[in-house]
């Protein structure tokens, strides 16, 4: 259902996010949800911080990736990486997180 809505308004227009915006806006989506999407190896996993619609499954069609997660971070790669200001506007637009991405956002704050 969901890939039918976007697809039908991507064929009008070719920017990406400002379509999702406005499928939010008008509501077109039941629940717009900021989640994890699991990607990476067996026993390895990474998470991708994702804008999405609470009807698709997690690792489905997204509207945008926000960020991303290792929970296991070995030398100098960095375990969180989440753009606070995106996170937080579309909070803003109704957009509502998991109990775990709420703790990855305040941990990120904590960095900035």
């Amino acid at each position: 259902m969901c890939e039918f809505l976007l697809h039908s308004h991507l064929k009008k227009s070719k920017d990406y996010s400002l379509v999702a915006e406005k499928l939010v806006l008008e509501e077109k989506f039941s629940m717009v949800v900021i989640r994890l999407a699991r990607f990476g190896a067996t026993h390895q996993p990474k998470y991708r911080v994702t804008v999405a619609d609470s009807r698709c499954p997690a690792t489905g069609k997204l509207i945008e990736v926000i960020g991303s997660y290792n929970p296991s971070p070995k030398g100098k790669d960095p375990g969180l990486v989440l753009d606070v200001e995106k996170a937080n506007a579309w909070i803003k637009k109704g957009a509502q997180p998991t109990n775990r991405v709420k703790s990855l956002l305040k941990k990120a704050q904590a960095k900035a």
